[in-house]
């Protein structure tokens, strides 16, 4: 026995330590490594008196140093000898980040090299880093619904928000239209989804640039449920590894439908089949943003106090600085090709590198003109070498707000160039059904303020961050509430910043000279701006903090108590769960509630069940609809255009003059002639149009069921209708037959139910009709040529909307605008339509 074995027996008896600031000074970090941030400090600090509870929430900033706190953490409980730690990434790439920067820290971990777990994972001799798909599966190597699972002493989730998805993507089973499946169970639900809205099942099963998704009511699926459970058995179980999931779930599963595939899952994520995450002693979830805490409870099953009392770390002074520039602010009507040729020359002025952040590969490649060069997840590492060598250049990145960092100089511009998408089937949806939930709108708030921190990383860090598109402007101004506390300061600092360029200077060359001035004092870090900056963002961020932001738990824990109740076929007491809490409910969120009630009561009394579908269906009618749903016919719009226009701004929350005018861009943006256009953003544009040119404006469709149609769009005004029909997709030069039939059985329906004048009218690029195409009736067409003009004419609205105090909008106002716009409704069928006929 040599000096060493001496002196290590003679100290066996030493006390490892457990706070984490002391865990950190006996740690061999690497040079540049050895002393930790302010923030990270202060979390040391708030952590330790609360480390014994199973479950906390740290909610920091982006590039405040989360990974470093999750190590330590883990390493308390290793040296307390809870048990085997777990540190949970949400992809490959950020499990080898955090393995290199344990390394740099002196912390021990490991990762699984192959399915096995690592003997120095399982003995608590090092943290075991892995992905979050890699414990959460069917087959899990950790245990999957036994007893015999591997025991967790503590466990770390990394940026918690992508574990909501994860999971759920864990638990979906998905079926390609190429697999002779897709049609089996499309065929089992035909009848019902036809009777929900049959023109978005027709969307799903003909058009391959489809962008309709529905969800099949659950009554269909329960009423079907043997067949569903036959074809999920022919799966086979080792090519599938979500199956699992849907067998031990199997009463209560949700089928979603598109043109692409079909997802099926259960209702909400099934954790208490994974026992070493939902019987894991410590649970730390670390997350940058905390807009959706409900998903945390009903998606992760987290305790609710924890949800309530989260170590929420004043991170301001830590992160660096993120100077939002938001264009529509000044101009919403400004071009888009006009905004991708400014950030190719202040690239090329200012020599620095753009990131481009945009939701879809056709929206990246509309940046190829500007000699960007596109990239995609999958080569992440050839944009940042690309980034280091090539500079000044734009990367144009798509479908991907997070995962990459781009920190130092390698970029000081970021561009989000429009709203990201729902990524999954279930998600397209939900939205669908449920556009201004904020369940389905938070996920995408959070990608945003993802892709907003991905060249700001640390303290010393600061990006200029572009909004490109008046849709994500009016999507952030729609969703402020879930903007987190940091980024909430940031964007009101950013408002005005461009309120003060809009109020003093008028022309928009004059406006694009301070833009070019503040460009220019934050990439040389001019400390007048860096000053201005810290000055005001951490004034709004105080006062920000004093609110009470606190989501509405104590719904989300009946929710998730109902769910824990109905798996285990409780479902009377899975109703009463939610009925606790129904009182204090509105909106969307009561109306979903009813939704939930009436899915577990369907169990055991179909028709009460229906009963509470129905309240739940004229609360949001794009809800389930059933045979009891009644058509209930709108007001005749006796209001004129300027005063129920005016009343219409008021009930939609508009704050001021931009922020109207952005809105009714974004609408024209979403009014396009393309196959490839989203059939469903249309016709909410549609809708949202004629609100805002003063009609009583819906989607009948969404409303009830119709024996022999309806039309996909209804605007009434001072009693008389306009009868719509949307053919945005429309690929051939001819109105087709049945798209004549639709427009007659949709004029007749509205006919014998109002009982006053119509005019029917089909948006299409063309009014020639085909040959067999035939009518009694007086059709007018929207053009390629007067969509164009209508198109025009809003973006005018919408300059002249952008140049009015908000306190000067009156009625008498508004009528002058859509007069000088030809806007007025009276003249819409003179402007804008002309007359449907054959070819001579």
């Amino acid at each position: 026995m040599g000096i060493f074995e001496d002196l290590v027996n003679k100290n066996n008896d030493f006390e490892k330590p457990t706070k984490l600031e002391e865990i950190f000074s006996s740690l061999n970090q690497v040079p540049g490594y050895d002393y930790p941030r302010a923030v990270q400090s202060n979390f040391f600090r708030e952590w330790f008196p609360r480390r014994d509870e199973k479950d906390l929430i740290g909610v920091l900033g982006t590039g405040t140093g989360k990974t470093l706190l999750g190590l330590l953490v883990l390493q308390s409980y290793l040296n307390d000898d809870s048990g085997p730690c777990l540190y949970l990434c949400p992809t490959k790439q950020l499990v080898k980040q955090t393995v290199k920067e344990a390394h740099n820290f002196g912390v021990s971990v490991v990762s699984a090299v192959n399915s096995e777990l690592p003997i120095e994972f399982i003995n608590s001799e090092a943290i075991l880093v892995t992905t979050f798909d890699k414990l959460f599966n069917g087959q899990s190597k950790f245990g999957f619904n036994t007893a015999d699972y591997q025991k967790i002493g503590g466990l770390v989730v990394d940026d918690a928000h992508v574990a909501i998805n994860r999971v759920r993507q864990a638990c979906t089973t998905s079926i390609s239209r190429e697999d002779e499946r897709y049609n089996a169970i499309l065929d089992l639900y035909n009848a019902s989804l036809d009777f929900e809205s049959p023109s978005k099942l027709d969307s799903i099963k003909n058009n391959e640039f489809s962008h309709s998704a529905m969800k099949v009511p659950y009554w269909a699926v329960d009423d079907n449920l043997p067949q569903l459970l036959k074809i999920i058995d022919t799966i086979e179980s080792s090519d599938n590894i979500q199956k699992p999931f849907l067998l031990e779930s199997k009463n209560l599963l949700d089928v979603f439908i598109s043109y692409k595939e079909i997802s099926i899952r259960p209702q909400y994520s099934p954790v208490n089949l994974i026992p070493s995450f939902s019987e894991a002693k410590h649970r730390l979830f670390l997350s940058a943003t905390f807009t959706d805490a409900g998903n945390f409870i009903s998606e992760l099953g987290i305790d609710k106090n924890s949800i309530t009392n989260p170590i929420k770390i004043n991170s301001l002074d830590d992160t660096g600085q993120k100077w939002i520039m938001n264009f529509s602010r000044l101009a919403p009507s400004i071009k888009p090709d006009l905004m991708r040729d400014f950030f190719k020359k202040i690239s090329q002025k200012y020599e620095e590198n753009v990131l481009v952040l945009t939701p879809s590969n056709y929206q990246a490649n509309l940046w190829k003109d500007t000699e960007a060069k596109v990239y995609s997840a999958d080569n992440l590492s050839d944009l940042t070498k690309d980034l280091e060598t090539n500079k000044p250049m734009i990367a144009v990145l798509a479908n991907k707000y997070d995962g990459i960092n781009l920190p130092g100089n390698l970029c000081h511009i970021t561009v989000i160039d429009e709203t990201p998408n729902p990524v999954s089937i279930a998600d397209m949806a939900n939205k669908q059904r449920l556009p201004h939930s904020e369940s389905t709108n938070a996920p995408i708030i959070h990608e945003i303020e993802q892709g907003m921190g991905r060249a700001v990383r640390s303290k010393a860090d600061y990006s200029l961050i572009f909004l490109m598109g008046t849709g994500l402007s009016n999507y952030i101004y729609t969703n402020d509430d879930l903007l987190s506390v940091e980024t909430k300061a940031q964007w009101e600092f950013s408002r005005k910043i461009t309120d003060e360029i809009r109020t003093k200077y008028t022309e928009i060359n004059d406006q694009f000279k301070q833009i070019y001035s503040i460009i220019s004092g934050v990439i040389k870090q001019e400390t007048k701006w860096t000053d201005l900056y810290k000055s005001a963002v951490s004034k709004g961020f105080s006062s920000m903090l004093l609110k009470n932001l606190t989501p509405k738990i104590n719904y989300f824990d009946c929710v998730n108590n109902a769910w824990i109740l109905a798996q285990q076929g409780q479902y009377k007491g899975a109703v009463s769960q939610l009925q606790e809490n129904l009182d204090n409910l509105d909106g969307s969120a009561k109306a979903v509630t009813y939704e939930n009630m009436a899915r577990y009561v369907y169990k055991y009394s179909k028709q009460e069940a229906f009963d509470l579908q129905l309240k739940a269906h004229r609360m949001e009618t794009h809800l389930f609809k059933t045979t009891n749903t009644l058509y209930e016919k709108h007001t005749l719009g006796k209001s004129e255009q300027g005063k129920a226009c005016l009343t219409y701004i008021k009930s939609i929350g508009i704050k001021d003059s931009n922020e109207l005018a952005t809105y009714i861009e974004s609408i024209n943006n979403k009014l396009r002639y393309s196959p490839e256009a989203d059939e469903q953003e249309f016709r909410l544009a549609i809708e949202n149009l004629g609100s805002i040119l003063g009609c009583d404006s819906s989607q009948p469709e969404a409303e009830a069921h119709f024996r022999n149609g309806s039309p996909d769009n209804l605007w009434i005004f001072k009693g008389s209708g306009l009868v719509i029909e949307d053919k945005n997709n429309a690929i051939d030069d001819k109105i087709s037959r049945d798209d004549i039939q639709q427009i007659d059985g949709s004029s007749a329906w509205f006919s014998n139910t109002y009982k006053v004048p119509l005019l029917s009218i089909i948006f299409h690029r063309s009014n020639i009709m085909a040959p067999d195409a035939n009518t009694v009736l007086d059709i007018d067409v929207v053009s390629a040529k007067k969509f164009q003009k209508l198109k025009s004419n809003i973006s005018k609205l919408a300059q002249i909307i952008n140049q009015l105090p908000f306190g000067d909008l009156t009625a008498d106002r508004l009528m002058k605008a859509f007069k000088d716009t030809n806007l007025l409704i009276v003249n819409f069928k003179s402007q804008y339509c002309v007359k449907a006929k054959h070819q001579v």
